[in-house]
């Protein structure tokens, strides 16, 4: 009897789970969704209209992995087995669950699929999160009919010509690994295409490359170096708000320690050779015949080092200030030798340029004195441009 009861519990459970309702991705979108719409059927209805829309939803959710886009689940076994006979009750849930999937399918293709952030730090999303929940909501509300949800779909793809190059791969390519890798590189594309940000740079992590893009397609190209193993570069999306033109260079306080007051105390005229002050608080520049170097060695220095401004400078004579926690930015260098370089995995962390002055160029326009950079003038005051927008900039692991 009891061995009974145990298999009759279990079939129990086998059944309950058959029948049970499929949770939704978004339910606060698809109640958003309904209260817009006066809780009416939407794709339900008995007419050709909605027979023709639900088809065309299900053919796009049927194709969405052929065309390269990460999906989550999106009910589709239950969509394309539409009951027989429908009780309203179920209609309206079955209605919900056409809605859900296709919130989800429209998010999915228009920023890639929203997997956990692999960055470190990410100040872009957050700015935009809101007004895509208002989007996708408003987007769907628009398209009550098969042709107007075909063309919505479509007008979400990439059309950054190296997305259009990645698509083809995807499509001619048959190795597992590899159509793997294509997809996660193509709907990372997405997510910084859904963006629509007229320029932004790109830093690829994996070839050291930089990318600048415009209007989707890249106007510029160059080399970076990046941090060694030991400080590597962190990926992050952040903001740019300026440019220095010949900036000082504020020797951290780790690289102080560790490359610098050892060579100081061993001879003072480091600081001479390689155009340092040392500056308090307030950038009061500090006699450092006066400093007490010695007693610093292990820590407690209360002035900074600074380099002063020249094409001899660290950062050379461009710097672009970029807004995240880890002291990173992009920045000419002193050592142009390294460019030549496969493997440039050299610096404590920042983003050394190729070609400094070009990308100037490209973001400051008109508003730059290039004579004035390629004169490699010595200890001039820093002078900084703030762009006519923020720029987005990614670095990224692989793109």
């Amino acid at each position: 009897m009891r061995h009974y009861l145990v298999l009759c519990f279990f079939c129990l459970q086998m059944i309950q789970s058959v029948y049970a309702q499929p949770v939704l991705n978004h339910p606060v979108w698809v109640e958003r969704f309904y209260k817009a719409w006066g809780d009416r059927f939407f794709w339900m209805g008995s007419d050709v209209n909605a027979t023709e829309l639900r088809a065309a939803l299900i053919e796009v959710l049927q194709v969405s992995d052929r065309e390269g886009v990460l999906q989550k689940p999106y009910h589709l076994e239950h969509l394309v087995e539409l009951p027989s006979t429908k009780a309203s009750t179920d209609s309206m849930t079955l209605d919900r669950l056409f809605t859900d999937a296709a919130l989800s399918a429209l998010m999915d293709h228009r920023r890639g699929f929203n997997r956990k952030n692999p960055m470190e730090f990410d100040a872009v999303s957050s700015v935009t999160r809101k007004k895509e929940e208002e989007w996708v909501v408003n987007a769907l509300l628009g398209a009550g009919d098969a042709v107007s949800l075909i063309r919505l779909f479509g007008s979400l793809e990439p059309i950054m010509p190296t997305y259009r190059i990645l698509r083809q791969r995807y499509a001619a390519q048959a190795n597992p690994d590899t159509l793997r890798i294509l997809k996660e590189t193509m709907n990372l594309f997405r997510w910084i295409d859904h963006f629509r940000f007229d320029r932004f740079i790109v830093i690829d992590r994996s070839t050291a490359e930089l990318f600048l893009y415009e209007h989707d397609t890249v106007r510029m190209q160059m080399r970076v170096v990046l941090g060694k193993e030991e400080t590597p570069t962190p990926t992050f999306a952040a903001w740019a708000e300026s440019a220095i033109l010949y900036p000082y260079w504020y020797v951290p306080a780790s690289i102080f320690y560790k490359e610098c007051i050892g060579q100081i105390i061993r001879n003072r005229r480091w600081l001479d050779w390689n155009r340092m002050e040392v500056v308090d608080g307030a950038g009061g520049v500090i006699d450092p015949l006066s400093v007490n170097w010695p007693s610093y060695r292990k820590g407690g220095f209360p002035y900074t080092l600074r380099q002063r401004t020249g094409c001899d400078n660290s950062l050379g004579i461009f710097k672009i200030d970029i807004q995240t926690p880890f002291s990173v930015y992009l920045h000419d260098t002193n050592n142009r030798g390294v460019f030549v370089r496969k493997h440039r995995y050299l610096s404590h962390g920042c983003i050394r340029l190729e070609n400094p002055i070009g990308l100037a160029q490209a973001l400051l326009g008109d508003r730059l004195d290039v004579a004035r950079l390629r004169a490699c003038l010595k200890d001039q005051k820093p002078d900084r441009v703030f762009f006519s927008s923020p720029l987005p900039v990614f670095l990224l692991d692989e793109f």
